[in-house]
């Protein structure tokens, strides 16, 4: 898959997530790194994907951001039973053709 201009949004800020979001602006992705936590209770490596070129969303995860996306990377963190991976899911199902 190109990535390269493909608006890409990353579930979980913790190690997994902060690789994932930083391969994916090196490939030319527009990342949107999101994480339910505040900036202070991230890793600097987190908050510093803003510098790098990502947009950041953080203290929560708002169901809008998912609409646009053309690729959710959900990072282990991100439980997938939780209220997020269900938001998110069910966002991207409405979306779908025949959805």
């Amino acid at each position: 898959m190109e990535l390269a201009g493909k608006q890409v949004v990353v579930v979980g800020l913790a190690r997994s997530g902060i690789a994932a979001a930083e391969f994916l602006l090196r490939r030319g992705a527009r990342v949107v790194a999101t994480d339910r936590r505040p900036a202070a209770e991230l890793a600097q490596e987190a908050v510093t994907l803003q510098e790098g070129g990502a947009r950041l969303e953080l203290g929560g995860h708002d169901p809008r951001t998912f609409t646009g996306a053309d690729l959710v990377v959900v990072c282990p963190v991100a439980v997938p039973g939780s209220t997020l991976a269900r938001s998110a899911l069910t966002t991207l199902e409405a979306l779908a053709p025949n959805g």
